[in-house]
């Protein structure tokens, strides 16, 4: 049952169908590597 229920997040997660969602994820990772890089910079 719960091998189940993580393929159904997976696939969420990878594009089940959902474009959105899968564009979401995918936004904060670059937002969070620039706001790191200025930080750096500024250090």
């Amino acid at each position: 049952m719960r091998l189940a229920r993580w393929g159904t997040v997976t696939a969420r997660i990878t594009g089940g169908g959902d474009p959105a969602g899968v564009r979401e994820p995918r936004r904060p990772l670059p937002v969070r590597r620039a706001d790191q890089g200025e930080a750096d910079r500024d250090g």
